[in-house]
């Protein structure tokens, strides 16, 4: 019971919070959160993964010491706002990293990354982070307009703090490249920090950090209708029921939310005297199918987007008449590079995707009774097992439909709302009656109080099917399906691997990256990679932020020949 009553303590306090404080005042108290955003390139060719890193600015919420937010959004938005790929992103103290896959079918053009928090969304859109993006498509010649960044940015001053060496200024092909990073003169504290690492091919990386111009920067958005909570514990899905109030009673102001994909998540979550609801979600990674009820059959689901829908701030857009010739040539090199590395390499060698995609028990546990079909004698109907073999349960017939009761073992009838599931899809006892026992695979049964969040079961009855077909089912019209992004699973780069005398080209467009080094020995560490087989001029990346939130950006360069 311990666990029950943590996550009701703080269900309640957010609800507390919510009902003394007018949203407004809530925002102005709590003020904004503030992040910064690196990336390995700035320069893509479609079909890759674009890496990027977060760092949190310390002390960024007034009088919180800790994050506000565990979740981070990151999206790839083109010209007209529109987003073409995103990705939410567990957020810790450090920050977070990871990877936003750049679809091959991709329009070639100008692009922003853009990151927030839900939380940052009750703010002006120009407090997100954007980073200005060029991404190459190898079959359609790349758009002359552009957006102009001394117009529509401010670049923001960059210290330098870190010193870079590497063991040579030249390289041949596959050599051993030996890099020291050292902060001589940082406090313990920064030595601690987190920094990025790019390691790319000149003119691939736009070496300045820019800022949104005319924004109303640390003023909150009072007159948007909605009104977004942080994410203090992970994803949350909000949305509101239309006709809210009509036949209202205390278990028809529940509402469910069902993860189809795996087994056995179910989260139950009440309606607010508005009609919203707020659901707090699991730590699942991927695409999954959801299913949402409502017992009231007179209220329609509405869900909000997760996804940033602010308007778009004003940019300021150039035309490009005339693009260098060295530019060009270093554009379809980079396009040559990603062909070739798909011709080669079957597998994606610069990737490593971390899937934690689990397949989560029932959330109940182990069930005071389970009832498996097939170790019985075969009955004509499901209703005949609940007569002949499941016991602790009552059927009332209530005009043309039948009503579930179910008992404790002292026989005492527990209440009016036990939970139904097939499938892990709430429903009620007359779907149940309407599968043929030969499609049941067994029947779990709870037959005492059962506290799932803020909310009181009346004994759960949960039915697995044979097959994952619920088409057939007629589940109540005030339920929908869809199909949900939790977190993106985690893509880190990793370098190739290929010994010197491979035959097989190394095409690396991003020699290296690693989002979050840290120094190893004191204030000084050593990192040695391979060099690639395209030659030409290098540059090392090396950026952070400091304890006062101040960016550092550190650089030196060598040649591959």
């Amino acid at each position: 019971m311990r666990r029950f009553f943590i996550i009701i303590l703080t269900v309640a306090f957010v609800l507390q919070i919510d009902a003394q404080i007018k949203p407004p005042e809530f925002i102005r108290q709590i003020g904004n959160e503030s992040y910064v955003l690196f990336t390995d390139r700035t320069v893509y060719c479609t079909g890759e993964t674009v890496y990027f890193s977060v760092f949190p600015v310390k002390n960024q919420v007034k009088d919180h010491d800790k994050l506000l937010s565990l979740v981070y959004y990151v999206d790839i938005v083109n010209e007209d706002g529109r987003i073409i790929g995103s990705g939410k992103f567990p957020l810790k103290e450090s920050g977070t990293h990871g990877g936003i896959f750049i679809p091959e079918a991709l329009t070639a053009g100008h692009y922003l990354l853009r990151s927030y928090t839900k939380w940052m969304r009750n703010y002006d859109a120009g407090d997100f982070q954007y980073i200005p993006l060029v991404i190459i498509n190898p079959f359609q010649p790349l758009k002359a307009r552009s957006i102009n960044k001394e117009e529509s940015f401010q670049i923001k001053k960059l210290s330098d703090s870190f010193l870079l060496k590497t063991d040579k200024k030249s390289y041949s092909r596959r050599d051993s490249i030996h890099l020291s990073i050292e902060r001589p003169g940082a406090y313990e504290a920064e030595n601690s920090l987190p920094f990025s690492v790019s390691i790319v091919k000149k003119g691939l990386l736009d070496l300045n950090y820019y800022q949104l111009k005319e924004t109303n920067r640390d003023l909150p958005v009072l007159d948007q209708p909605v009104f977004f909570l942080p994410e203090t514990r992970g994803i949350s899905l909000t949305g509101h029921t239309e006709n809210y109030g009509i036949n209202k009673n205390p278990i028809r102001d529940q509402i469910y939310l069902s993860i189809l994909d795996g087994e056995g998540e179910l989260i139950p979550a009440f309606i607010d005297s508005t009609g919203s609801f707020n659901f707090q979600l699991p730590d699942i990674y991927g695409r999954k199918e959801l299913y949402m009820y409502t017992k009231n059959p007179d209220e329609k689901i509405s869900i909000d987007n997760d996804l940033a829908s602010v308007p778009w701030p004003m940019l300021s857009f150039q035309n490009d008449t005339l693009i260098p010739d060295e530019t060009v040539d270093l554009y379809s090199e980079i396009s040559r590079n990603y062909q070739f590395r798909k011709i080669y390499f079957s597998k994606k060698e610069a990737e490593n995707v971390r899937n934690d995609i689990k397949d989560y028990p029932e959330f109940y546990g182990k069930p005071d009774y389970s009832f498996v079909f097939d170790n019985y004698i075969a009955l004509g109907t499901t209703e005949d097992y609940f007569y002949e073999i499941i016991h602790y349960l009552r059927l009332k017939n209530i005009g043309k439909e039948k009503e579930l009761f179910i008992f404790d073992k002292s026989g005492k009838d527990l209440g009016n709302n036990p939970l139904v599931l097939i499938n892990m899809t709430p429903g009620d006892i007359n779907n149940v009656l309407s599968i043929h026992p030969s499609r049941i695979e067994k029947i779990d049964l709870i037959n005492q109080k059962y506290i799932r969040g803020d909310v009181v079961f009346d004994g759960i009855l949960s039915v697995k099917l044979k097959d994952e077909n619920l088409t057939d089912i007629d589940f109540e019209e005030n339920g929908v399906f869809f199909k949900y992004n939790f977190f993106e699973p985690q893509t880190s780069f990793s370098l190739p691997e290929i010994e010197k005398d491979d035959p097989r080209p190394d095409l690396r467009n991003t020699l290296y990256w690693n989002p979050a080094l840290r120094l190893s020995n004191g204030n000084r560490t050593i990192i040695s990679i391979p060099a690639s087989d395209i030659v030409g001029d290098y540059i090392v990346v090396v950026r952070a932020i400091n304890t006062d939130g101040s960016l550092v950006q550190s650089q030196t360069d060598f040649i591959i020949k």
